[in-house]
């Protein structure tokens, strides 16, 4: 894993998109502008840990850049409760994470 635990995934801040190997036929790009909710968020999650590339590594990565990002347990589902964040509050979060972080481009 790396420094950031983000594992092989990068984040393409001029598309707000999250790729396991950008420029590689194991691409696999998340747009995080529409992970406004917990059910987005989990079904990015499941469709991720399908594929025969995601071993322990890029599963625990995905999961710690989404938390850095969207820290999902107060924006998305605190307390048992459905939440949505709207495109702006998506937008401003993953700026403000991006921030000095080496896994974005």
């Amino acid at each position: 894993m790396t420094d950031d635990g983000w594992g092989p995934w990068r984040l393409d801040l001029s598309r707000f998109v999250l790729d396991r190997a950008p420029d590689s036929s194991d691409s696999f790009p998340i747009d995080l502008l529409s992970c406004q909710d917990s059910d987005e968020v989990l079904d990015y999650i499941c469709q991720v840990a399908r594929q025969r590339w995601a071993d322990d590594v890029t599963l625990a990565g995905l999961i710690r850049a989404l938390n850095d990002m969207l820290d999902p347990q107060a924006t998305l589902c605190s307390v048992g409760e459905p939440k949505r964040l709207s495109d702006t509050q998506l937008r401003g979060r993953i700026t403000a994470a991006a921030g000095g972080n080496p896994r974005a481009m």
